[in-house]
């Protein structure tokens, strides 16, 4: 499908994007680009890249798919060294990275870059920042109290700590980038939380019970599109 593919930033998610790529022979070569010499060397050892060097422009050069997997702190720096590596792109190109990206295994959804900031700042963005602020309130609860949260986990808490775990420099970029939508769903939610901490208050059954009815419709939904599993604990063993 390509020559040659390049990943700058063979992370989490850029060498797991290389490991799709050769397993369904997407690309005759990839290599990446990282800044560190022993991650260079350490994904050329375990066979995710046919090449790697810190030398960005000398690993993009040649390539005719570039994927760009670094924190977003670190875009305007990577885009600098590779710019004039790069053609202008036509409908055609669109097309194959569609089939591409179907090819891996994704659902694929074209839209432009304001859209996708603002949906994705309500479906990804404020659930971790719920998240990392959850298990932050655990662990000062924890200190006040000099009790052991951790050891009472429930299933609840334990789902949040999991997206908590997730890469803070990335997190950090994200937010700060999309300050503005991210802002706009905090209030929202703010608003949405006043409102059932003013039901439990008043106790307040009914409004309590109609919330949640409508939000466990949610639920189905995402899983009628395919977006989860029904199974048991979602699936997990």
């Amino acid at each position: 499908m390509f020559k040659k593919i390049c990943i700058i930033g063979c992370g989490l998610i850029g060498s797991s994007l290389a490991r799709a790529i050769k397993k369904n022979n997407l690309a005759e070569k990839i290599v990446s680009s990282n800044r560190s010499d022993a991650l260079n060397k350490k994904v050329i050892e375990l066979k995710i890249v046919d090449d790697s060097s810190s030398d960005t422009k000398k690993m993009v050069d040649g390539s005719d798919l570039v994927v760009i997997a670094t924190p977003l702190s670190s875009y305007e720096d990577v885009i600098s060294k590779i710019k004039n590596s790069f053609k202008k792109a036509k409908e055609k190109d669109v097309k194959l990275l569609e089939t591409f990206w179907k090819k891996i295994g994704s659902k694929v959804d074209i839209m432009d870059a304001k859209q996708h900031d603002y949906i994705l700042s309500i479906t990804s963005h404020i659930p971790h920042l719920i998240a990392y602020n959850i298990v932050n309130t655990s662990i000062k609860i924890q200190d006040e109290k000099e009790s052991s949260i951790v050891k009472y986990s429930a299933g609840g808490l334990r789902d949040f700590t999991r997206i908590a775990a997730s890469n803070p420099i990335m997190w950090r970029d994200v937010f700060i980038q999309n300050k503005k939508n991210t802002s706009e769903m905090i209030d929202k939610f703010i608003e949405n939380l006043e409102g059932l901490k003013k039901a439990i208050e008043n106790e307040d059954g009914k409004k309590l019970e109609k919330i949640f009815t409508k939000t466990k419709k949610i639920r189905k939904e995402i899983i009628e599109a395919g977006q989860d599993v029904s199974k048991p604990d979602f699936g997990r063993k």
